[in-house]
């Protein structure tokens, strides 16, 4: 089921119309050198020299085509892929440099194999940005969409432990005194369909060989014929498919790359993180190359959110150079921060750097998020007004189905942690930032302008050398499944790490009126980071034989909570400070 078609539009204005320019790598195209160099010739008096190249045959499809482009208008520009027309530096120069690669997947002729084409593809998703690329070529489609994608995948199979991979030699070679063609069998039963099949779901695709269902039931057959059952099929599974990915080494990416492409074979589309590429056919008559990348980039639907992100990306290429101007404030400001930056030492610089890029990457996206909130109000009323509605609606974007209990809580769980934490940031401790110490998650709740190194020289922190004493709460887990019946109370930070999400309570989780669990610590190198992982020693004091004492503890910070908790938290602990005792009497309370 397609998405509704009044979404359609907004896909065209989000990835199309932002297209400013054009490269197409195409052996038979001309580039301009080569058109110089034949005017040369025939200027001189001389004969142009033979070339196979379609263009200097019949010229005007591929004229019809550049046209096309230029018509929009487009900048564009020709390689041919060969390597004549400029290094291969300044080729990967202009594939980084283009909106839109248009690529010719036979570069060495009508017989090339796509090895050069799909070698250009990698550079391209390479790339740190999106890009589009469109595959024109005379071979036939589903050839060269296999073989890409092939080329862009790289292995994901562990190596068998030596006592699997003894087993899979015993059961093989046992197998074949029977037949001595098991592995010619075995290898035409399982290729590019029945590793794609793999790749798209490992789980399924192991319950259908195990069933006999399609595309593996050739396969199931040779493996039933040979009597292995149970455990041994699961080795011999993993052995056929390491199998495939040792015979195919030599077109698929370096394991080291780990990538793992979204494809689809019925509509013809690959989507990686980097980019997106659709496939025609040279010989369909005039294509018309961006109708083609439309429909292909509709048949992926992309999420609404990423429309919106494509659409900010856009805006801020489009108008940059006003955004920083509005970006950058009045001549007063920045001189007082630049002369800020040269009167401070190396970490106050740094902290003041940050404080000024975020400051001025907010302005930045207020200039240009007018026209993004515009775009996503279209957006939603169109999509809205189609067959579609509601949940299903929902489900057809992101497949995701919040009428099954199971799913809609782990949306709800998942919303909560998007909202509520981010990846850490900084080289040093900053209010809001949670990490992990003896056995449990603290968050840091002192002030932004106590926690920056070497800032404070005065009172307390004249007297700690180079200890910064900061004021942590050592969170309390939740330990229900389900999200918390008082999850508005304020009193609840949600964050995942390695795969598993957490719930902390900044108190009590069964006492909603206990105090938070709160400790004066002191970080050394006055809260600086030791290395990337953001870990820091601090000291805390604690009870050794009767007497106070203070230990070292090894920490590192795993999650940071958005702006807005962290000064809600810091808020309460402070009321936890002010707060008046009262001469009630009543049930005993947990302070």
């Amino acid at each position: 089921m397609g998405s509704n078609p009044g979404y359609h539009a907004f896909i065209e204005e989000a990835f199309i119309k932002p297209i400013r320019s054009v490269l197409i790598v195409d052996d038979d195209y001309p580039t301009y050198s080569e058109i110089l160099d034949i005017q040369s010739i025939v200027l001189k008096g001389e004969k142009p020299p033979q070339s196979t190249k379609a263009w200097m045959k019949g010229p005007t499809k591929i004229k019809k085509i550049v046209e096309g482009f230029r018509k929009l208008p487009l900048l564009v520009d020709i390689h041919d892929g060969r390597g004549n027309d400029g290094s291969e530096e300044q080729l990967a120069y202009h594939l980084h440099q283009s909106d839109l690669l248009v690529l010719d997947y036979q570069l060495n002729g009508a017989d090339g194999d796509g090895t050069r084409a799909i070698e250009i593809a990698r550079q391209v998703m390479a790339n740190d940005r999106f890009n589009l690329v469109v595959v024109h070529t005379s071979a036939k489609l589903e050839d060269a969409f296999r073989e890409m994608l092939l080329g862009l995948m790289s292995p994901c199979t562990e190596k068998l432990s030596e006592k699997e991979s003894d087993r899979s030699t015993h059961l093989i070679s046992k197998a074949e005194f029977d037949d001595d063609n098991l592995l010619v069998n075995i290898r035409a039963a399982f290729r590019v369909e029945q590793y794609f099949c793999l790749r798209k779901d490992a789980k399924k695709a192991f319950i259908a060989f195990r069933k006999g269902e399609q595309p593996f039931s050739i396969l199931s057959d040779i493996c039933e014929a040979a009597g292995w059952r149970e455990a041994d099929l699961k080795i011999i599974f993993r052995w056929i498919v390491k199998d495939f990915e040792q015979r195919s080494a030599g077109k698929m990416q370096p394991a080291k790359v780990q990538a793992q492409p979204q494809w689809s074979e019925d509509d013809l589309w690959i989507r990686s993180k980097e980019g997106f590429i659709a496939f025609t056919n040279k010989n369909d008559g005039e294509v018309d190359i961006l109708q083609v990348l439309f429909k292909s980039l509709i048949a992926w639907s992309p999420k609404p959110s990423r429309l919106f992100l494509t659409k900010l990306r856009s805006q801020l290429g489009e108008f940059g150079v006003a955004a920083e101007d509005a970006a950058l404030g009045n001549d007063y400001v920045l001189a007082r921060w630049y002369s800020e930056l040269l009167k401070g030492d190396l970490p106050a610089r740094r902290t003041l750097i940050g404080t000024a890029v975020a400051r001025h990457s907010e302005q930045l996206l207020d200039y240009v998020q007018e026209n993004v909130l515009e775009f996503a109000e279209r957006l939603i009323k169109a999509d809205s007004n189609g067959p579609l509605a509601g949940d299903e609606l929902v489900k057809q974007h992101f497949k995701v189905d919040l009428t099954d209990k199971r799913s809609s809580n782990k949306a709800d769980e998942d919303h909560n942690i998007f909202a509520c934490t981010k990846k850490a940031h900084g080289w040093h401790l900053q209010t809001g930032h949670i990490f992990r110490a003896e056995n449990a998650f603290w968050v840091c709740l002192s002030p932004s302008c106590d926690l920056v190194p070497g800032q404070r020289k005065t009172g307390m922190f004249k007297d700690m050398s180079d200890h910064m004493p900061f004021l942590a709460v050592r969170l309390k887990p939740w330990h229900k499944s389900e999200v918390p019946p008082d999850v508005h109370s304020n009193r609840y930070i949600f964050l995942e790490l390695d795969g598993k999400s957490h719930t902390l309570c900044i108190n009590e989780p069964d006492h909603p009126n206990s105090s938070p669990h709160w400790y004066p610590l002191h970080a050394s190198n006055l809260g600086r980071f030791e290395d990337e992982d953001k870990r820091f020693t601090f000291t805390k004091l604690h009870i050794d034989q009767g007497k106070i004492a203070a230990k070292e503890h090894q920490a590192a910070v795993v999650a940071q909570l958005r702006y807005e908790y962290a000064i809600n938290l810091a808020q309460m602990l402070g009321t936890n400070f002010t707060r008046v005792g009262l001469d009630f009497i009543g049930s005993d309370r947990v302070a």
